[in-house]
């Protein structure tokens, strides 16, 4: 009998923390907008020229996020991977809609598959700029260049002709 008192108290402590841990896994309380139900990436695309040369994002490879913030301020970010996986980040950490934002206080990144730093547009050296124009509550478009100098050999690659449309997930943080 105290064996099967025992089980029962087992099986009912694992039925909590089982509740507990799914109900939490399902908390999208925060979640304003889910526009990538499955995770696979939001809807989008992302090119540009690197030093020239074209990259175009895989199209399961392009997320976008608005954060809301308590304050009412919001940011907004896109990171995508093209094929080789290299990567482009660029993140306005003040978002207001249409408008440009410099590369002074906002982040303008592309990373090469492998390689132990990004190229990042920097207030110090290098120059960028990240221009929405336009974004009607679900879908961002927008153009950025900025040129992005190595964190250790301080090479320098070209970012040209680059666009984004994207239907970023919103999220209160």
């Amino acid at each position: 009998m105290k064996k099967a008192i025992t089980y029962l108290g087992l099986i009912t402590i694992l039925f909590m923390v089982t509740g507990c841990v799914s109900s939490h896994l399902n908390d999208d309380e925060d979640l304003i907008e889910d526009t990538d139900p499955e995770g696979n990436g939001s809807d989008g695309s992302l090119t540009a020229k690197v030093d020239g040369v074209s990259f175009t994002a895989a199209s399961n490879k392009v997320e976008a996020k608005k954060n809301v913030f308590a304050s009412g301020d919001m940011s907004f970010s896109v990171t995508a991977k093209n094929k080789d996986l290299n990567k482009f980040t660029l993140i306005v950490s003040n978002y207001k809609g249409v408008g440009s934002y410099d590369a002074e206080t906002n982040s303008l990144s592309y990373h090469v598959n492998g390689d132990d730093r990004p190229h990042t547009a920097t207030k110090l050296k290098s120059s960028g700029v990240i221009t929405i124009t336009s974004d009607d509550g679900t879908t961002v478009k927008g153009t950025f260049s900025f040129t992005g100098t190595h964190q250790t050999t301080k090479k320098e690659k070209v970012i040209t002709e680059g666009a984004f449309t994207v239907k970023p997930q919103v999220k209160k943080v």
